[in-house]
């Protein structure tokens, strides 16, 4: 990277009518010091891997624009065509790959981000410690993490590390965008401190390539994929758990201060999953009553009315094509 590149962008700004572009790895530059270099006159744009709409445009398939253009042909090649990227994942590169060369490819993407966007940018020196923290958090995507357990984890197996570091470490993997994590839905701040935080991997590919999963679960992949776009869209981001111990993936906030509660669940065919998603979906009313409640499911399309509330049933392609 040139020395104080920023003072030569600032003065062509300064100097002349026009709009600069600036692109760059997380590794060089936080988006937190472009702030600073640009003295607040730029604006940050998040580049994700494919979103799904992106990946039927790579793939050459147009998306329906409205309701009557989804008839049974269309909505089975939707579903395909979601069922792949679930599993592939969005990473342009990776697409059109055979298995083995794309779990290759994405495993080098993640050593990328451990060695020069964490280790050297950083210089840690306890790697063990980080790749055993970024394996378990890839291991339990969509599940919940606490410091403290990991922390008893690594004592029980004679790895002496403070819980500061631990902390320290997190941060500066949130900060490659490899994995994020949300807390609960709380207006207690001590709340949130002392319940389990819940981490996401930024593409559904890189679980089954860096840990080798034989077989995927395909709910989790599909709660994960549900979660970038949400971050795509720009929302705040949090879960729900109620005192009667129902969990609600996400509490979503948009920048108009509407809400949703989200809902994730593949496979809903059964009495008693819907009656679990739907009773969750119920608890949240008990706090948030003006908030618009989303049961995202593979195929599954309905409104229903549960105990006085009314839940949206939403095929998840559809959700993410936004129709």
């Amino acid at each position: 990277m040139i020395p104080q590149w920023e003072r030569f962008v600032r003065r062509v700004m300064d100097s002349e009518n026009t709009q600069i572009y600036i692109s760059g790895s997380s590794a060089k530059m936080l988006s937190s010091e472009i702030a600073t270099s640009m003295r607040g006159r730029s604006i940050e744009t998040v580049i994700y891997p494919f979103s799904f709409k992106e990946i039927l445009t790579f793939n050459s398939i147009t998306p329906p624009q409205r309701l009557t253009e989804i008839d049974k042909h269309i909505r089975a090649l939707m579903e395909n065509q979601l069922n792949q990227y679930l599993s592939v994942g969005g990473f342009p590169e990776a697409q059109n790959l055979n298995l083995a060369d794309r779990h290759v490819l994405l495993q080098s993407y993640v050593n990328t981000v451990i060695f020069r966007d964490i280790i050297e940018r950083h210089g840690i020196t306890n790697i063990v410690v980080l790749k055993q923290l970024i394996k378990h958090l890839i291991r339990n995507f969509a599940g919940p993490f606490t410091v403290n357990k990991f922390f008893n984890h690594l004592k029980s197996n004679g790895i002496k590390i403070s819980k500061t570091t631990i902390h320290e470490y997190l941060s500066y993997i949130a900060d490659t965008f490899l994995i994020q994590t949300i807390t609960i839905y709380s207006q207690s701040e001590r709340r949130k401190m002392v319940n389990p935080s819940k981490s996401y991997i930024i593409d559904m590919g890189l679980a089954d390539a860096f840990l080798m999963l034989k077989e995927s679960n395909i709910g989790r992949h599909l709660e994960n994929c549900i979660f970038i776009e949400l971050c795509r869209r720009k929302a705040q981001i949090e879960y729900f758990l109620s005192r009667s111990g129902y969990e609600v993936d996400f509490i979503v906030t948009y920048n108009d201060k509407t809400m949703e509660a989200i809902q994730v669940s593949a496979d809903i065919s059964t009495k008693k999953t819907f009656e679990r998603e739907c009773r969750s979906l119920h608890e949240v009313k008990s706090v948030l009553d003006d908030i618009k409640l989303i049961l995202i499911t593979l195929s599954e399309e309905n409104i229903i009315q549960y105990q006085g509330s009314t839940i949206f049933i939403v095929p998840a392609w559809k959700w993410l094509l936004q129709i």
